[in-house]
């Protein structure tokens, strides 16, 4: 949905030799198989860390019955993505997520602001910490070096 909106706007989309998403100018790294907390992840699957924005809520939400009824302008929906979902207790299509449960369409309206955001406004999207021979050694290096800083300032405490 979000790239054929970028195709709309001239903003081309590929897929590099490593199979990553390159969209516009802006390249969408793979997650390996083991990626810091996530582990054993598909790796025929191209799967990307998705950047959670402070506001979780989309910018419009309207009822179906608002829409059937005539009650929505249809200059709010012109030249805009529209993301069709259950947003009610009842659905029980709610996910975990940093902000708590949420609706599955919300989602997937963060991941298409995200692709949006990074083809047209050049956001960058988020990079897990490089891996070497299957082994997180970003993450090792990290851990190293504040348990290096740590110990350097309690010993001069």
């Amino acid at each position: 949905m979000a790239l054929r909106f970028l195709e709309s706007q001239g903003i081309k989309s590929a897929t590099t030799q490593n199979q990553e998403w390159l969209i516009g100018n802006v390249t969408f790294p793979r997650l390996a198989a083991r990626t810091g907390g996530y582990q054993n992840l598909d790796p025929r699957v191209s799967q990307v860390l998705l950047n959670y924005r402070a506001n979780p809520k989309p910018a419009l939400k309207v009822t179906l019955q608002e829409v059937l009824s005539g009650k929505i302008n249809s200059d709010l929906v012109k030249g805009k993505i529209v993301l069709i979902g259950h947003t009610s207790e009842v659905a029980r299509e709610n996910y975990d997520t940093v902000y708590g449960k949420m609706p599955g369409v919300w989602i997937h309206a963060r991941m298409v602001s995200q692709i949006l955001s990074a083809a047209i406004d050049k956001r960058p999207p988020l990079y897990p910490l490089p891996q070497w021979q299957g082994i997180q050694w970003g993450d090792a290096v990290f851990v190293w070096l504040v348990a290096l800083i740590g110990g350097l300032l309690a010993g001069r405490g």
